[in-house]
């Protein structure tokens, strides 16, 4: 379990606001294009402060209840908080053959086991009228996102599953 994890290897993982950082870049596999790969490797990765500087300008918040395929009932409404996922991937400068988002939350040191999920990139780039938008979800009812509950941020999509919004978010394809 992700919340028995000594405090050193969280932030050895990435897991604290202090560590945390999450990368953007084009699929290899396919011919997409983005003009601003966001990565750790070239030093661009966004990071906590980027994004709390984008919540300054940006910040949403929405009640919403997390339901899950594989629980029997609701776990609860929610005041979520965070920046709409539009903003960063924005920064990214997506150009052409960009038609769904895979996003990657931390799962384990096993490469074979991936918590991942994915949307179509017109979901995220806008919403319907009367739609609330996906969010960098960092606050859960006006405190900081536990780890439990994915801390330090999560992606939060409104109207579906809890298993699309994946926790401990780290990278999106």
């Amino acid at each position: 379990v992700l919340s028995d994890i000594p405090a050193d290897k969280l932030a050895e993982i990435g897991l604290t606001r202090e560590t945390w950082k999450l990368e953007i870049l084009p699929d290899p596999e396919s011919n997409s294009e983005i003009g601003n790969p966001l990565t750790m490797e070239s030093g661009n990765a966004i990071g906590w402060t980027d994004l709390m500087k984008l919540a300054d300008k940006s910040a949403v918040r929405f009640l919403h209840v997390l339901t899950c395929t594989n629980a029997p009932r609701p776990y609860g409404m929610g005041l979520w908080e965070g920046v709409p996922l539009r903003e960063v991937i924005w920064k990214t400068e997506p150009k052409q053959n960009i038609r769904r988002i895979f996003y990657y939350g931390y799962h384990n040191d096993d490469a074979k086991q991936l918590f991942q999920s994915s949307l179509p990139i017109s979901r995220v780039l806008e919403e319907a009228p009367g739609e609330l938008p996906v969010i960098l979800c960092y606050k859960l009812n006006g405190k900081w996102l536990s780890q439990a509950n994915g801390g330090p941020v999560r992606l939060i999509i409104p109207g579906l599953y809890a298993n699309r919004s994946i926790k401990w978010l780290q990278k999106i394809i």
